[in-house]
């Protein structure tokens, strides 16, 4: 992928995200717990988006540690979003176990793995396997039930179905990130191609912010 071509994709990425934080602040009063949820999840990222400019660009430090809480956190709030209608028929307890398993992943590969100034690829990748299971297991969940009788009223299925993209496209660029990071024109492509499924993410956490779901 063109250099240019990449950083085209990397800047609609992040100015995407101003997509669903106007919506879910239009509604705000009328937004039930997922879709708070999902705002609060937009709000954090434009807020670690800004804090990272200004270590990088401002103050010329590093700011990869950034990443390591944005992921802890991003997981935090998708886990709380599932646990919402995979509780149950999971258990809460084994539902916790694996919010605590993953707390204990990233801390352990922060600290000992990967390091805080480096890309947290194994808790990302750890991380990005769990939500597709997640996402998984909720579209299994309405194949079975089928009490949905306009399921495109139901924020999780745009929330499932945009994290199911996003993660399942970016798990192998999570892999192998920090393989091809030191390569200038690798990493640009990475980032690129990164940025396009994060764009539809984006979209889909709009349409979770807009619908009006139904009891």
């Amino acid at each position: 992928m063109e250099e240019s071509v990449a950083r085209f994709f990397i800047s609609t990425s992040t100015y995407s995200v101003a997509l669903p934080l106007i919506v879910g602040l239009m509604r705000i009063k009328r937004l039930q717990i997922i879709q708070r949820y999902v705002l609060a999840l937009v709000i954090f990222s434009i807020l670690v988006e800004l804090a990272a400019v200004l270590l990088g660009r401002v103050l010329h430090l590093r700011n990869l540690p950034l990443l390591h809480v944005f992921s802890a956190v991003q997981f935090t709030l998708l886990w709380f979003i599932f646990a919402k209608r995979l509780i149950p028929p999971f258990s809460k307890r084994f539902f916790l176990g694996i919010l605590i398993a993953f707390w204990s992943f990233a801390i352990i590969c922060a600290i000992w793995i990967d390091g805080i100034y480096n890309f947290n690829a194994h808790a990302r990748s750890f991380g990005a396997i769990l939500i597709i299971i997640f996402c998984l297991c909720y579209f299994y969940q309405r194949l079975r039930k089928l009490d949905l009788e306009n399921l495109e009223t139901d924020p999780l299925f745009w929330v499932a179905t945009g994290s199911l993209i996003y993660f399942s496209g970016s798990l192998i660029l999570f892999i192998i990130s920090n393989y091809i990071l030191p390569n200038k024109a690798m990493s640009f492509s990475m980032w690129g191609v990164h940025g396009i499924f994060n764009t539809f993410n984006n979209l889909f956490f709009m349409i979770a912010l807009w619908v009006q779901p139904t009891k």
